[in-house]
């Protein structure tokens, strides 16, 4: 596995930041972006993919929050959380590691 290869594994795993660290979905990703954004192809757009991505699920959770309040409404909010802070990553770089890739985005229906 090259370097290139185990940045981006890195960037997109980092995801998994924000289950130890509050916000660290956020902070993570981006450490390992800024550090390595210019000397690695394609991390940039991987970078502001995740960035992006992770804003619209905190939108989306602002949202649900908002507008929906109660113990039944706890449950979608941990089951969105919990299913794009744990299980996409994870899909993702299972999927990069079986595919050798290096510009998988994150996440694809985010593009």
């Amino acid at each position: 596995m090259s370097k290139n290869q185990k940045i981006s594994l890195l960037l997109h795993a980092s995801v998994m930041a924000g289950l130890i660290i509050p916000l660290g979905d956020m902070i993570a990703p981006v450490i390992v972006w800024v550090m390595n954004r210019k000397t690695i192809d394609g991390i940039e757009a991987q970078g502001k993919n995740i960035l992006v991505s992770r804003m619209i699920v905190y939108l989306i959770l602002t949202a649900i929050t908002m507008f929906h309040t109660g113990l039944g409404k706890m449950e979608l909010i941990v089951m969105v959380y919990g299913f794009t802070t744990v299980v996409y990553p994870l899909i993702t770089v299972i999927i990069m590691v079986l595919n050798k890739d290096t510009k998988y985005f994150y996440p694809r229906f985010f593009k």
